[in-house]
């Protein structure tokens, strides 16, 4: 895979090289069937439960292998991050979409207030960040990506700043935050 997306960017074809990069990267939603708890508590005290369904359907968001992340990130460190001057915006505007069709995907199961603090303490690498799936995978590679064309690039690093405060998602008005922060810190 390594050679061909290889061949794919230094071919002038990034589109086709993002689009491979994205397939690889396939997930896949587990939906499971299971007792509504606010419906048997409310069973339970012998009140009405006719406005509560008996059931709730919980989704859980995967990657389709196992491997397919380490497979990933061998390729983001071998192949796209190292062409970052060429294809860093481009590149980063799509993680940024793909990014947010996962988050689409994922918000189908999300029922707490808890907030994205909750289950992404930090948007730096971090201990805490111990949740292992592809919406903190893609969030990961979209921080390191950006990064890397903040080094590379950083007018159109600052065009994918500006791009993001546009977008209405927390994890991205976070990693808003995180980018703003290496801005000024590289411009000190």
């Amino acid at each position: 895979m390594k050679p061909i997306l290889r061949d794919l960017l230094d071919g002038g074809y990034e589109e086709d090289a993002f689009w491979l990069l994205g397939m690889t990267l396939r997930t896949r939603s587990i939906i499971t069937k299971s007792i509504n708890f606010a419906h048997e508590w409310m069973r339970i005290e012998g009140k009405s439960t006719e406005s509560i369904p008996e059931y709730e359907l919980q989704y859980e968001l995967q990657f389709d292998t196992q491997i397919t992340k380490h497979n990933a990130e061998e390729l983001l460190k071998k192949v796209f991050l190292p062409r970052s001057a060429v294809i860093g915006f481009r590149f980063v505007h799509f993680l940024t979409l793909k990014f947010l069709e996962l988050r689409a995907i994922d918000s189908r199961s999300k029922k707490s207030d808890l907030g994205s603090h909750f289950a992404r303490p930090g948007i730096e690498s971090h201990s805490q960040n111990f949740r292992d799936d592809p919406i903190n995978f893609w969030l990961d590679v979209l921080r390191d990506s950006w990064e890397a064309l903040l080094k590379a690039n950083p007018a159109q690093a600052e065009k994918i700043y500006w791009f993001w405060q546009a977008l209405k998602d927390e994890l991205i008005e976070r990693l808003c935050i995180h980018a703003l922060t290496k801005i000024v810190e590289t411009k000190q």
